[in-house]
């Protein structure tokens, strides 16, 4: 991975389900170890950086993460990774297809440019 980058974007693709219909979130900087394991009730710790737009169903969803991923290349903090939070809860939820997902085309990327 570049030290600097003058750009650093996660691209999600988001998943469709029948009766959630998809909301903004916040984008929290981790700022504890966690695992596949980990849930809800047990999460790490993180500090709020911003709130994201609701996802367009059926378009891949940039996150901009170019500042914070400077600063993990820096070691101006630990690289925990980041945390999506619903801005509100119930049958409205976002849901993006994950590194397991059956369809590889539709897994997230993170894409960085020098």
């Amino acid at each position: 991975m570049p030290p600097q980058a003058s750009s650093a974007k996660i691209y999600l693709y988001p998943e469709v389900y029948s009766d959630y219909y998809p909301v903004g979130m916040h984008l929290y900087r981790l700022t504890g170890d966690w695992d596949e394991n980990t849930g809800w009730f047990n999460r790490p710790n993180g500090i709020s950086l911003n709130a994201l737009p609701v996802p367009a169903m059926n378009n891949w969803y940039a996150i901009d993460i170019t500042d914070l991923y400077n600063s993990w290349q820096n070691e101006i903090y630990p690289n925990y990774g980041i945390m999506l939070v619903p801005q509100s809860v119930g049958h409205t939820m976002s849901f993006f297809h994950s590194s397991d997902s059956d369809d590889p085309e539709l897994r997230p990327k993170l894409v960085v440019i020098e």
